[in-house]
């Protein structure tokens, strides 16, 4: 899903008809935020949203907030943009309103001059046993399955072995 300035998205995750987490652009002046509302947000010691890289563990005894800035930039100083970079992605650790530890996997794409220009939410994760306490940033993430094309061709190459095999056994007996 992809979000743009000025565009609010809200998530359930966990399929409880209430919402787990709200992504809310703002957009004053030359400034751009990406406010995240969650029923609770792990958050850093700045009150903005913790990055995750893929693995870490997302626990409930982490520090939540109700809200937090997932990405804060100024045309003046665009450096200043928070926990992620233009382009990579990262997670956002949250617990649904279950208390369900959970993840979502963000990646802000670059609008020109190193400005932010808006976010792409690339998918996200639960775990659903109810005494979970901790969940891996991108478990359930499916692993990539190889393309058609080598397979075929794998195939092809074993085929051409056995034509090769049998072309060579019906010559040594045609020479007997």
């Amino acid at each position: 899903m992809d979000f743009t300035h000025l565009n609010q998205f809200s998530l359930d995750l966990d399929g409880d008809s209430t919402d787990d987490f709200t992504i809310d652009f703002t957009v004053a002046g030359s400034n751009f935020e990406a406010q995240a509302t969650a029923f609770s947000l792990a958050v850093d010691g700045f009150g903005g949203a913790q990055l995750f890289g893929a693995d870490d563990t997302i626990s409930t005894a982490a520090s939540f907030a109700s809200e937090g800035n997932l990405f804060s930039q100024s045309a003046s100083d665009p450096t200043a943009a928070g926990p992620w970079v233009l382009g990579a992605s990262g997670f956002a650790g949250i617990l649904t309103s279950g208390g369900l530890p959970a993840w979502i996997r963000l990646t802000f794409t670059d609008g020109g001059s190193g400005l932010v220009g808006g976010m792409t939410l690339l998918d996200w994760g639960y775990d659903d046993d109810p005494a979970a306490t901790s969940i891996q940033a991108g478990a359930g993430i499916p692993a990539e399955v190889p393309a058609p094309a080598p397979l075929a061709l794998l195939a092809l190459g074993a085929a051409g072995i056995a034509v090769t095999r049998r072309a060579r056994k019906a010559k040594a007996c045609d020479a007997a």
